[in-house]
């Protein structure tokens, strides 16, 4: 969902100089075709994961972050250019032939995270025409229960209104008071407010306060939650359609939580009662998951015993990088794409052409 970087700063030269050898080699492989060579030379079982969310469908997400998008044509053309280098799995079974040794060389998994109804109508018929394979991570509150999450509530209410009205409005109406504390701290220290305020309702603020305030916001700026939901989500009819068309149903918990802030309680239940609750829409057993947000700092091994007690036969963060036979199942890495996404360094890291030009000392 929202992204929690760090706002842009000036970096450091040294910093920009290797992410411009990067770029580079990256184009050099791409046009040339060396990442071509390189991966059919390779007998190292690498799993890369892609993860993404909306495969843009504008009006219904027009205000959804550009981060949460890759629009239809730039998602084709990734699914072509992939699907032809490489084999596509669904993450259950790329896992498991990871872990048996059955993968020759590198191949992908394209997953989509939260359960997006742009994920039926324009993601699945790429993939068919593509013949490649696909993971779609149904949160199944927003699905199930047509609950808008808060992050949804404040993408929709600041694409009508300005940011300092939802803040303002925010402080007027939370109970919270130590929050508000720390909003007005961050006003006055002068910094990225926008992310400061972002990063302190997803990490410290009150969780059901900042749910209902962020709900009343909405609906103060005109905006009706069930219908924003019923626009921008699958039904639990068109998930069990995406799982007949062969598409993986996974685990995404049921209200998209950080779970490293749940209680033993909320973790075991948000994860088990999501996964219940798919399985009765599509008829089968859950066999991967994603955990919400996803970085490192976001899950711990609570939520870990819980999958391997439940099951699943993998796990999927947003750490960046591939998986070796040699990872983690439980702790997988995805690369997140957008409509940023340089498609030659994608291809140069599926490949395995980054890996041989590491061995060369180069750090890239």
């Amino acid at each position: 969902m929202m992204s929690d970087s760090q706002p842009d700063r000036r970096r450091p030269l040294k910093h920009r100089l290797k992410l411009a050898l990067r770029s580079f080699l990256a184009g050099f492989a791409y046009h040339t075709g060396l990442w071509r060579l390189v991966a059919r030379r390779s007998r190292r079982p690498r799993l890369t994961i892609l993860a993404m969310h909306n495969v843009e469908d504008p009006p219904t997400t027009d205000f959804l972050p550009g981060d949460m998008k890759t629009p239809v044509a730039l998602f084709d053309r990734l699914v072509r250019e992939l699907s032809s280098a490489f084999p596509t799995y669904t993450v259950a079974d790329g896992v498991r032939a990871l872990r048996a040794g059955e993968l020759a060389g590198p191949a992908i998994c394209i997953t989509l995270d939260d359960g997006y109804r742009d994920n039926l109508r324009a993601a699945l018929p790429v993939l068919k025409r593509h013949g490649a394979k696909g993971t779609v991570y149904v949160e199944a509150g927003a699905v199930g229960d047509r609950k808008l999450s808060w992050t949804h509530c404040y993408f929709w209410t600041v694409q009508r209104r300005p940011f300092e009205w939802f803040l303002e409005r925010y402080k007027a109406l939370s109970q919270d008071r130590v929050t508000i504390g720390k909003l007005e701290a961050e006003a006055r220290a002068g910094g990225d407010l926008r992310y400061h305020f972002k990063r302190i309702l997803k990490y410290e603020a009150d969780v059901r306060e900042r749910d209902r305030v962020c709900e009343a916001i909405l609906r103060e700026a005109g905006g009706d939650p069930e219908a924003i939901v019923g626009d921008l989500y699958l039904s639990p009819e068109q998930v069990a359609e995406l799982d007949r068309a062969g598409i993986e149903i996974g685990g995404h918990t049921v209200s998209h939580p950080i779970l490293k802030r749940c209680t033993d309680e909320q973790v075991d239940r948000e994860i088990v009662d999501g996964k219940r609750r798919l399985e009765s829409w599509i008829g089968r057993k859950l066999e991967s998951f994603a955990y919400p947000w996803g970085r490192l700092w976001d899950f711990d091994e609570r939520a870990v015993a819980v999958l391997q007690r439940e099951g699943f036969v993998a796990g999927l963060s947003m750490d960046p990088g591939t998986n070796s036979q040699k990872s983690n199942p439980y702790m997988l890495k995805r690369y997140a794409v957008d409509s940023g996404v340089s498609i030659p360094d994608l291809m140069a890291e599926a490949s395995g052409f980054f890996d041989a030009v590491r061995r060369f000392g180069l750090k890239v």
